[in-house]
Protein backbone atom coordinates (compact mmCIF):
# COMPACT_ATOMS: atom_id res chain seq x y z
CA UNK A 1 0.00 0.00 0.00
CA UNK A 2 1.57 3.29 -1.08
CA UNK A 3 1.87 6.45 0.97
CA UNK A 4 1.31 4.83 4.36
CA UNK A 5 3.66 7.40 5.83
CA UNK A 6 5.75 10.35 4.73
CA UNK A 7 8.76 11.93 6.41
CA UNK A 8 9.86 15.55 6.23
CA UNK A 9 13.01 17.09 7.68
CA UNK A 10 13.42 20.74 8.64
CA UNK A 11 16.63 22.46 9.73
CA UNK A 12 17.06 26.01 11.01
CA UNK A 13 20.27 27.55 12.23
CA UNK A 14 21.57 30.78 13.70
CA UNK A 15 25.19 31.92 13.89
CA UNK A 16 26.92 34.34 16.23
CA UNK A 17 30.51 35.59 16.42
CA UNK A 18 32.51 36.16 19.60
CA UNK A 19 36.01 37.48 20.27
CA UNK A 20 37.93 35.08 22.52
CA UNK A 21 41.34 34.62 24.07
CA UNK A 22 42.91 31.66 22.32
CA UNK A 23 46.15 30.60 20.72
CA UNK A 24 44.30 29.54 17.55
CA UNK A 25 42.94 31.93 14.94
CA UNK A 26 39.40 30.64 15.09
CA UNK A 27 37.15 27.95 16.46
CA UNK A 28 33.53 26.91 16.18
CA UNK A 29 30.93 25.69 18.64
CA UNK A 30 27.79 23.87 17.53
CA UNK A 31 24.74 22.88 19.55
CA UNK A 32 22.28 20.70 17.67
CA UNK A 33 18.81 20.07 19.09
CA UNK A 34 16.70 17.41 17.39
CA UNK A 35 12.95 16.88 17.71
CA UNK A 36 10.92 13.96 16.33
CA UNK A 37 7.21 14.46 15.70
CA UNK A 38 4.63 11.87 14.68
CA UNK A 39 1.20 12.86 13.39
CA UNK A 40 -1.92 11.33 11.84
CA UNK A 41 -3.15 12.72 8.53
CA UNK A 42 -6.90 12.65 7.88
CA UNK A 43 -8.63 12.29 4.53
CA UNK A 44 -9.01 16.08 4.36
CA UNK A 45 -5.27 16.56 4.88
CA UNK A 46 -5.55 17.77 8.50
CA UNK A 47 -2.71 16.49 10.72
CA UNK A 48 -3.03 15.68 14.43
CA UNK A 49 0.14 15.45 16.54
CA UNK A 50 0.20 12.21 18.54
CA UNK A 51 3.82 12.06 19.71
CA UNK A 52 6.77 14.41 20.15
CA UNK A 53 10.21 13.48 21.42
CA UNK A 54 13.25 15.69 21.97
CA UNK A 55 16.62 13.99 21.62
CA UNK A 56 19.64 14.70 23.77
CA UNK A 57 21.38 17.82 22.42
CA UNK A 58 24.70 17.43 20.62
CA UNK A 59 27.46 19.87 21.49
CA UNK A 60 30.66 20.20 19.46
CA UNK A 61 33.62 22.51 20.02
CA UNK A 62 36.63 22.50 17.71
CA UNK A 63 39.50 24.78 16.82
CA UNK A 64 40.01 25.69 13.18
CA UNK A 65 43.70 25.85 12.16
CA UNK A 66 44.56 29.21 10.59
CA UNK A 67 45.91 27.56 7.43
CA UNK A 68 42.38 26.25 6.72
CA UNK A 69 40.83 29.71 6.79
CA UNK A 70 42.14 30.67 3.36
CA UNK A 71 40.06 28.34 1.18
CA UNK A 72 36.37 27.56 1.60
CA UNK A 73 36.47 24.00 0.25
CA UNK A 74 39.34 22.97 2.52
CA UNK A 75 37.74 24.60 5.56
CA UNK A 76 34.39 23.00 4.76
CA UNK A 77 36.01 19.55 4.50
CA UNK A 78 37.62 20.06 7.90
CA UNK A 79 34.32 21.07 9.51
CA UNK A 80 32.56 18.12 7.83
CA UNK A 81 35.23 15.78 9.18
CA UNK A 82 34.58 17.01 12.73
CA UNK A 83 30.80 16.63 12.30
CA UNK A 84 31.13 13.12 10.84
CA UNK A 85 32.36 11.84 14.21
CA UNK A 86 28.95 12.53 15.76
CA UNK A 87 25.46 11.04 15.28
CA UNK A 88 24.36 14.06 13.25
CA UNK A 89 22.55 13.01 10.07
CA UNK A 90 24.74 13.34 6.97
CA UNK A 91 22.28 15.65 5.20
CA UNK A 92 22.40 18.03 8.19
CA UNK A 93 26.19 17.97 8.06
CA UNK A 94 26.11 18.81 4.36
CA UNK A 95 23.93 21.85 5.06
CA UNK A 96 25.78 23.41 7.97
CA UNK A 97 29.45 22.59 7.19
CA UNK A 98 29.73 24.99 4.17
CA UNK A 99 27.83 27.68 6.08
CA UNK A 100 30.16 27.49 9.08
CA UNK A 101 33.28 27.49 6.88
CA UNK A 102 32.12 30.54 4.90
CA UNK A 103 31.42 32.50 8.08
CA UNK A 104 34.74 31.43 9.64
CA UNK A 105 36.71 32.49 6.54
CA UNK A 106 34.90 35.83 6.33
CA UNK A 107 35.53 36.58 10.00
CA UNK A 108 39.13 35.42 9.67
CA UNK A 109 39.67 37.92 6.89
CA UNK A 110 38.07 40.71 8.91
CA UNK A 111 39.85 39.87 12.15
CA UNK A 112 43.50 40.27 11.27
CA UNK A 113 44.47 40.06 14.91
CA UNK A 114 42.91 38.16 17.76
CA UNK A 115 40.90 34.97 17.92
CA UNK A 116 37.21 34.39 17.31
CA UNK A 117 34.52 31.82 17.98
CA UNK A 118 31.68 31.00 15.61
CA UNK A 119 28.73 29.68 17.62
CA UNK A 120 26.00 27.81 15.72
CA UNK A 121 22.58 26.98 17.16
CA UNK A 122 21.01 24.30 14.95
CA UNK A 123 17.43 23.02 15.28
CA UNK A 124 16.47 19.87 13.40
CA UNK A 125 12.89 18.58 13.22
CA UNK A 126 11.89 15.20 11.79
CA UNK A 127 8.17 15.00 11.02
CA UNK A 128 6.56 11.64 10.24
CA UNK A 129 2.94 11.66 9.09
CA UNK A 130 0.73 8.56 8.81
CA UNK A 131 -2.30 8.51 6.54
CA UNK A 132 -5.03 6.47 8.25
CA UNK A 133 -7.08 6.38 5.04
CA UNK A 134 -4.62 3.77 3.75
CA UNK A 135 -5.58 1.16 6.33
CA UNK A 136 -8.86 2.26 7.87
CA UNK A 137 -11.47 4.26 5.99
CA UNK A 138 -15.07 5.30 5.80
CA UNK A 139 -16.99 3.40 3.19
CA UNK A 140 -17.78 5.94 0.44
CA UNK A 141 -19.61 3.63 -1.93
CA UNK A 142 -23.03 5.25 -1.57
CA UNK A 143 -25.13 7.25 -3.95
CA UNK A 144 -26.39 10.78 -3.29
CA UNK A 145 -29.35 9.40 -1.29
CA UNK A 146 -27.15 7.29 1.00
CA UNK A 147 -27.99 3.96 -0.62
CA UNK A 148 -25.31 1.28 -0.83
CA UNK A 149 -24.29 0.72 -4.45
CA UNK A 150 -22.07 -2.32 -4.06
CA UNK A 151 -22.55 -5.56 -2.10
CA UNK A 152 -20.56 -5.96 1.13
CA UNK A 153 -20.95 -8.22 4.17
CA UNK A 154 -24.61 -8.65 5.04
CA UNK A 155 -24.02 -8.49 8.78
CA UNK A 156 -21.51 -6.76 11.03
CA UNK A 157 -19.50 -9.64 12.52
CA UNK A 158 -19.10 -7.76 15.81
CA UNK A 159 -22.73 -7.03 16.71
CA UNK A 160 -24.25 -9.53 14.22
CA UNK A 161 -26.83 -6.96 13.09
CA UNK A 162 -27.49 -6.06 9.46
CA UNK A 163 -24.57 -3.96 8.29
CA UNK A 164 -26.72 -1.42 6.49
CA UNK A 165 -30.37 -0.53 7.08
CA UNK A 166 -31.69 1.61 4.22
CA UNK A 167 -28.30 3.30 3.99
CA UNK A 168 -28.54 4.63 7.56
CA UNK A 169 -25.60 2.82 9.17
CA UNK A 170 -22.14 4.45 9.18
CA UNK A 171 -19.62 1.93 7.89
CA UNK A 172 -15.84 1.64 8.16
CA UNK A 173 -13.50 -0.71 6.29
CA UNK A 174 -10.07 -1.98 7.25
CA UNK A 175 -7.02 -2.48 5.04
CA UNK A 176 -8.13 -6.06 4.34
CA UNK A 177 -11.42 -4.67 2.87
CA UNK A 178 -13.68 -6.15 5.57
CA UNK A 179 -16.42 -3.71 6.62
CA UNK A 180 -18.18 -3.11 9.94
CA UNK A 181 -20.42 -0.65 11.70
CA UNK A 182 -18.26 2.36 12.52
CA UNK A 183 -19.00 2.32 16.26
CA UNK A 184 -18.49 -1.44 16.44
CA UNK A 185 -15.08 -1.53 14.78
CA UNK A 186 -13.78 1.49 16.70
CA UNK A 187 -14.77 -0.15 20.00
CA UNK A 188 -13.03 -3.34 18.85
CA UNK A 189 -9.85 -1.54 17.73
CA UNK A 190 -9.52 0.26 21.06
CA UNK A 191 -8.85 -3.19 22.54
CA UNK A 192 -7.17 -5.01 19.65
CA UNK A 193 -5.15 -4.11 16.55
CA UNK A 194 -6.38 -6.79 14.17
CA UNK A 195 -9.40 -7.38 11.94
CA UNK A 196 -12.16 -9.32 13.77
CA UNK A 197 -12.92 -11.24 10.57
CA UNK A 198 -9.52 -12.34 9.23
CA UNK A 199 -7.20 -11.30 12.11
CA UNK A 200 -5.10 -9.17 9.77
CA UNK A 201 -2.70 -7.27 12.06
CA UNK A 202 -2.63 -3.50 11.48
CA UNK A 203 0.68 -2.96 13.30
CA UNK A 204 2.41 -5.69 11.30
CA UNK A 205 0.99 -4.22 8.10
CA UNK A 206 2.52 -0.89 9.01
CA UNK A 207 5.91 -2.46 9.79
CA UNK A 208 5.85 -4.28 6.44
CA UNK A 209 5.42 -0.92 4.75
CA UNK A 210 8.36 0.64 6.56
CA UNK A 211 6.38 2.58 9.17
CA UNK A 212 7.58 2.90 12.77
CA UNK A 213 4.29 2.84 14.63
CA UNK A 214 4.29 1.98 18.34
CA UNK A 215 1.38 0.58 20.31
CA UNK A 216 0.98 4.00 21.94
CA UNK A 217 0.87 5.63 18.48
CA UNK A 218 -1.80 3.12 17.44
CA UNK A 219 -3.94 3.88 20.48
CA UNK A 220 -3.63 7.62 19.88
CA UNK A 221 -4.53 7.03 16.26
CA UNK A 222 -7.73 5.15 17.13
CA UNK A 223 -8.60 7.84 19.68
CA UNK A 224 -8.39 10.44 16.90
CA UNK A 225 -11.69 9.11 15.55
CA UNK A 226 -14.53 10.88 17.30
Amino acid sequence: MADVCSTRWHVNYEFEKYSVDSTSSGSFSIEIRETERTSIRSRSGHETLIRQRKLEPIEIVSETPSLLLGEEETCSQYVASVLSKTRIASWVQERIAPKISRIAIKIGQEEEEGSFLVKADVKVVKETSFSFNNFIKFDDDYDSEGRLIRPIEQNCIICLEEIVLNGQKSIMSLWCSHSFHRDCILSWLRLKHSCPTCRDDILKRLEMNGATFTLEDYRNFISSFS
